[in-house]
Order: C-alpha cells, then sequence, then structure tokens
C-alpha cells in the first residue's frame, strides 16, 4: 500500500472478502469456527490477499464439515493426528486441530479475536505457529508481522530466526 491508500477495516474485510464470505454462507455454525492460517495477517493488515482459508472447525461445525467431503491425514508430524477436509472447490480447508503439539484446541477458540462475528486465530498464536513452522513463506510472514508491530513482534523475530 502507497501512503494514500487506506487498510480495509477487519470488518470489511469479514463482511466482504470472498473466502470469509463463502465460509460463512456454508451453513457451519461459526460458534465452532476457527479462521486461521494467514487470514488472521489479512485481518491485520500485513497481508493485502490470501489464496485460500484454513479455518479449524470443532463440534458441530467439524461433523457437518465431512459432509462435504472425505476427511484425509493433514501433513503434520508430531503429537495428535489432526483430520482435513478440502473440498477444492470452495477453496476451504477445515482441519480438526491446528498443530496440537503447538496449542490446545480450547486454548486457541478461547484466544480467538472475534470480528463481526467470525473468530480469528490471534495474532500472537500465528506468529507462534509460524515461528515453529519457519518455512519460507512462514519467514515471509512474519517479517510481515514484525514490521507491521515492531513493539510486540520485532524483538520476538530476532530470536525466532
Amino acid at each position: 500500500m502507497n501512503g494514500h491508500e487506506k487498510a480495509p477495516a477487519r470488518r470489511d474485510i469479514v463482511e466482504h472478502h470472498p473466502l470469509i464470505r463463502r465460509l460463512l454462507n456454508s451453513g457451519l455454525p461459526a460458534r465452532d469456527l476457527l479462521v486461521a492460517g494467514s487470514a488472521p495477517l489479512l485481518l491485520h493488515g500485513c497481508r493485502k490477499r490470501i489464496n485460500d482459508l484454513d479455518v479449524v472447525a470443532r463440534g458441530e461445525a467439524w461433523t457437518l464439515a465431512q459432509n462435504w467431503g472425505a476427511a484425509e491425514l493433514a501433513p503434520y508430524q508430531g503429537g495428535r493426528q489432526v483430520n482435513a477436509v478440502r473440498p477444492a472447490e470452495l477453496e476451504i480447508e477445515i482441519f480438526d486441530g491446528w498443530f496440537p503439539w503447538l496449542f490446545d484446541d480450547h486454548d486457541v477458540f478461547d484466544r480467538a479475536e472475534i470480528v463481526s462475528g467470525v473468530r480469528f486465530m490471534s495474532l500472537a498464536n500465528t506468529f507462534h505457529w509460524k515461528s515453529h513452522l519457519a518455512r519460507e513463506k512462514d519467514l515471509k510472514d512474519l517479517e510481515l508481522i514484525a514490521k507491521k508491530y515492531p513493539s510486540r513482534f520485532g524483538r520476538e523475530r530476532a530470536f525466532a530466526a
């Protein structure tokens, strides 16, 4: 963004982003959903776009999501196995957990940021899991977070690398 462009308001992102709209129109109960992946970076203005939506579902939402397709093992290593449903036409991946060796499912929902009724993984938890995975794309995202919020994450980033 240049100096004249204003970052979209969080509420506008939730109400108008096509992937989030698809999720909200999916029939899955929002109370049992947590938007994770890189979407929290979009919400906080660290990223301009995302290519897909990663969502953690629990309870009724997970049960209903399994009607979208067969659950497969997610490509996580360590700890409890995580299952995923990937209906390609929606560009949304639904998981029944999120890096369970890093997070307790209940805790990650409790610490979520709620915007217009949609739960988003906290930026702190997003920073945490991206620091642990440390893939090239995660390192780029960590830099974006640290640049946007240097007093909260700049020092942490120096130690995460």
